[in-house]
């Protein structure tokens, strides 16, 4: 019909195809967010409890047992996202939903775990350094596998503005101790800790997700 739209009645169907489209669209954002939605609150009830030796499998394990369900849904939007602007639009509105509940539900964690490393290594900066960035880090990568295995990997760029916001909660714990320190030394050592052992990973992409830090 978007070919043809002098063949009769064409604009009549052509209103009908686009009607029950949208209808099937938001259908499919309502099925993905619900499952975002509901498993977020289950991890909301139980933010007291959750510790470092519980945190992967509470943040991370619930939401990869709901991997099938949402991949399946996505999988459909992303296969005809080039037929027409509305998949896009969808697609990108589900990529929203889920990076702003997922931020708003690491961000304390990001930060008390780096706030429980700065109590621990006072005056150490550089174990601190060392401790802490790997902890962002490695929740950065756990962050990028799961968004992967909801999303197709072509849209991980959609990530990287909520991972340098996880990477922000470090930088803005740690700078104060380093404009304090007086001793090159410390400060040279703190430099190659940051290049050599932070940054330095045979993905560029994670060292793009993580350049904040």
């Amino acid at each position: 019909m978007l070919q043809a739209p002098n063949f009769k009645e064409s604009p009549n169907y052509l209103i009908k195809v686009k009607s029950s489209l949208k209808i099937a669209l938001e259908y499919i954002k309502s099925n993905v967010t619900n499952v975002i939605e509901r498993t977020i609150n289950e991890l909301l009830e139980l933010h007291d409890v959750i510790s470092p030796d519980n945190s992967f499998i509470l943040l991370y394990g619930r939401f990869r047992s709901q991997g099938p369900k949402i991949r399946s849904l996505m999988t459909l939007l992303e296969e005809r996202i080039h037929v027409t602007d509305e998949y896009a639009q969808v697609i990108q509105e589900c990529h929203k939903f889920y990076l702003h509940h997922r931020e708003e539900l690491l961000t304390p964690v990001a930060q008390n775990g780096v706030s429980d490393l700065l109590q621990k290594y006072t005056g150490d900066h550089c174990t601190l350094l060392r401790t802490a960035g790997t902890f962002i880090l490695h929740m950065c990568e756990d962050e990028m596998r799961l968004f992967n295995q909801f999303f197709s990997s072509n849209f991980s760029q959609s990530i990287n503005q909520m991972l340098s916001k996880l990477c922000r909660c470090l930088y803005d714990a740690v700078r104060p101790l380093i404009i304090h320190i007086n001793h090159v030394e410390i400060l040279s050592e703190l430099c190659d800790i940051l290049k050599d052992e932070l940054l330095q990973q045979d993905d560029p992409k994670k060292t793009t997700n993580c350049k904040h830090i």
